[in-house]
């Protein structure tokens, strides 16, 4: 074992087909200045090295205590479940399989959340795309909600999943992430988190994370994270009448931003015909949602 101290921390990796590159993350974990409790790795039912690699772990000289387990393909949503039935820390921190941290990352994430008693920290991230990177700057997105965080958390959903730490037992409390939505799990959650009244969160204005930009993962699933978006929206609407601001205002926002990332990603992927009926398909949503939303109000 490092003699670097230990922090109450849970680090929590969902695996599926992630042989090449999840010895970066793991060894991003191993690389913190000051190490987690634990570190638990999900594999999600992969077929292919993933498992192997994983079991080169076993049984070495490793800086931190570690648990393998295993699940037939179910998702990230039920394999982070599966690792928060049996995390043990105070806190849960969430590393994708295809990022990396930076080495404060845990000990800056945690003095903030010390110091200030949050329930969720997150921090801003590098988007690495083949040789370039730039600062996907959430802290900045954060500063300008500082007049309902909600609302602003709500309408710009700028919470990178790699970059939180959070409390355990709010995890639970929230009911942990709902494997019903195919899409935008660790944004539900966050919304479940940070929606009562008195829940306070916090993002800071440093990098401390990686995401790697893979071509599956800039054009998966774009028609259906869409339509979980939208319900996403609609399930959280009526928590936004609990926090200053417009209800309508905010939820219109967020219908708006949906549809444009969806828009985009089929563009991006040049599939330009899907990318024209979601544009024109937009308006009729918008109108029937905010009916709908009316009508629960009445």
């Amino acid at each position: 074992m490092s003699d670097k101290s230990h922090c109450d921390v849970s680090v929590i990796i969902p695996a599926y087909r992630a042989a090449d590159y999840i010895d970066r993350a793991i060894q991003s974990v191993f690389r913190q200045t000051v190490h987690p409790k634990e570190l638990i790795i999900v594999d999600d039912g992969s077929d292919d090295e993933t498992s192997e690699i994983l079991e080169t772990y076993l049984g070495t000289d490793i800086p931190i205590d570690l648990k393998m387990l295993h699940q037939s393909n179910k998702g990230a949503g039920a394999a982070r479940n599966l690792a928060l039935q049996s995390a043990t820390g105070k806190y849960a921190a969430f590393l994708d399989s295809d990022d990396e941290w930076l080495p404060e990352k845990l000990a800056r994430s945690i003095f903030h959340m010390e110091q200030n008693k949050f329930i969720l920290v997150a921090h801003n991230i590098f988007i690495v795309n083949g040789e370039h990177q730039k600062t996907n700057n959430i802290a900045l997105r954060f500063q300008k909600s500082s007049n309902s965080l909600f609302h602003g958390l709500y309408k710009r959903g700028f919470i990178s999943t790699s970059t939180v730490v959070a409390s355990l037992s709010s995890i639970h409390q929230a009911g942990g992430f709902d494997t019903t939505l195919r899409a935008g799990q660790d944004f539900d959650l966050w919304l479940k988190m940070l929606g009562p009244q008195g829940s306070k969160f916090f993002v800071f204005d440093e990098c401390l994370a990686k995401y790697y930009v893979r071509e599956e993962s800039i054009t998966r699933r774009a028609d259906s994270r869409l339509s979980c978006t939208i319900e996403i929206a609609r399930r959280h609407a009526p928590l936004l009448r609990q926090h200053s601001g417009s209800l309508y205002i905010s939820f219109w926002f967020r219908l708006f931003a949906v549809h444009y990332e969806a828009i985009r990603a089929h563009v991006n992927s040049k599939k330009y015909v899907s990318a024209i009926r979601v544009f024109l398909k937009a308006p009729t949503v918008i109108v029937v949602e905010t009916l709908r939303l009316a009508n629960r109000f009445n």
